[in-house]
């Protein structure tokens, strides 16, 4: 999964995770409506997607799936890109961003396997 996040332009993990263009539309509009508009700064999106991903924790503990995905796809959204772009120096800056994807993407597969979704699970799957 690591290498083939590494390899992943930008933007290319959203369509993959949630195949409907409008949900991806509605995703990315709320998080400019919600102070999550997606930041230049490497540290601000990082802290973003990991406030995204414990909201997203706390809304399926909840047992409301549908926003917590809602969440997850959100802090897909501040951590849809590659540092693969800026060589060597860039490396342990692309490991952070690879670990945060992997942890966003569990729990987005953990969603769907606890509402039953088990398409959504194998959907999930293939992209890893």
């Amino acid at each position: 999964f690591i290498s083939k996040c590494s390899r992943m332009a930008d933007g290319e993990l959203l369509p993959l995770l949630c195949p409907s263009e409008k949900v991806q539309e509605e995703v990315k509009k709320w998080c400019e409506d919600n102070d999550y508009a997606i930041s230049h700064m490497f540290e601000t999106r990082l802290e973003k997607a990991d406030e995204l991903r414990s909201q997203g924790n706390d809304l399926l503990k909840e047992g409301d799936c549908k926003a917590a995905q809602h969440r997850y796809y959100a802090a897909i959204v501040q951590l849809d890109f590659s540092m693969a772009q800026y060589g060597e120096g860039a490396k342990k800056y692309e490991e952070q961003l690879n670990t945060r994807k992997l942890k966003v993407i569990t729990n987005l597969a953990v969603t769907r396997l606890k509402c039953r979704d088990f398409a959504g699970v194998k959907d999930i799957a293939d992209v890893g």
